[in-house]
């Protein structure tokens, strides 16, 4: 009997935790509140806090032992002395133990789509510190000033775009033609980079980057041996814009028209693959091919990461 009500209340607090989702559950591919409502239920506030013998909060909108996620300008201070205690003693074990073994595939399912998001926005913000202090400071006056605007942290769903620093007054149409999210899931980032802008500002930043990279090494060591670059903006720009000059050479009085919407892939070995149109890359009418072939002959600068798509029209006149 005993067993039968923890198993019914297991599914109601279960039902509880899911009802608190956003609008759109993408688990494990989701942001941090997916991660967080798919938590093991008797992982609560209370439980952790318990745990670690401090608050897990210092100032903010979040009762002792919950959790308020629709404040619009005001969010949770860390205790620096709880982040100090959960890294100390939630470190996942060595890369080289049975342990970490036997968890990996529970890592791979549940938090990795997560973890390299958190990694890769925190390599940025270290990279580019001086972007990340502007956005910073704008997002912190805003809050001081009570006049965050709402869905305010939608613009850095274009962080990890390699342009985004140089380009952030730029119209989302920029993106869209030039590179996207960078090749990481924006509707993750722009809730991840929140979340580095807030232990920014509450002082945890440094801490929880150190948990993070403790996470990384058992688990992700390819992600911090640093072989290839984050993708250069300067040599996209040039490899790109060199294949569109060449591409304008390919002319066809027969096709008559003054020019070809081309979508440009640079893989993260530098390759360029140009689509022409509806035609198949590399293939289609002589044109297209010639158009193809402008752009492979370029090459781009190595780069770690995912593809990245451009869009350019080619004049033909």
């Amino acid at each position: 009997m005993l067993r039968r009500e923890r198993d019914v209340r297991g599914r109601e607090v279960v039902g509880e935790l899911l009802a608190r989702l956003p609008d759109f559950d993408y688990f494990p591919n989701g942001g941090i509140q997916n991660f967080w409502c798919h938590r093991p239920a008797r992982l609560t506030v209370a439980a952790v806090r318990a745990l670690a013998g401090v608050n897990v909060f210092l100032s903010g909108p979040h009762p002792e032992d919950d959790l308020t996620l629709d404040a619009k300008d005001a969010f949770g201070h860390y205790d620096p002395a709880f982040v100090r205690w959960l890294v100390d003693h939630a470190s996942p074990s060595p890369r080289d133990s049975a342990a970490r073994k036997a968890t990996q595939p529970s890592y791979d399912a549940h938090l990795k789509p997560l973890a390299e998001v958190f990694w890769r926005t925190l390599e940025k913000t270290r990279r580019e510190q001086s972007c990340f202090d502007r956005e910073k400071s704008a997002y912190a006056a805003a809050i001081a000033r009570r006049a965050l605007p709402k869905g305010y942290y939608e613009r850095w769903f274009f962080f990890m775009n390699p342009f985004f620093c140089d380009k952030a007054k730029s119209k989302d149409n920029f993106f869209y033609d030039n590179a996207f999210d960078g090749g990481v899931n924006g509707n993750v980032t722009k809730s991840v980079v929140g979340f580095w802008m807030r232990r920014s500002l509450d002082g945890t930043m440094d801490t929880f980057a150190e948990g993070l990279k403790n996470v990384i090494a058992s688990y992700q060591p390819e992600l911090l041996d640093g072989r290839d670059p984050p993708p250069d903006p300067a040599a996209l720009t040039r490899a790109i814009d060199a294949g569109v000059k060449s591409a304008a050479a390919c002319k066809d009085a027969a096709a008559k028209q003054p020019s070809a919407w081309v979508t440009v892939t640079v893989a993260p070995d530098g390759e360029l693959i140009a689509k022409v149109g509806a035609a198949p890359p590399g293939g289609g009418s002589p044109q297209a091919m010639c158009i193809s072939a402008a752009f492979a002959a370029q090459r781009a600068a190595r780069f770690d990461g995912a593809p990245l798509r451009f869009s350019r029209s080619v004049p033909l006149k």
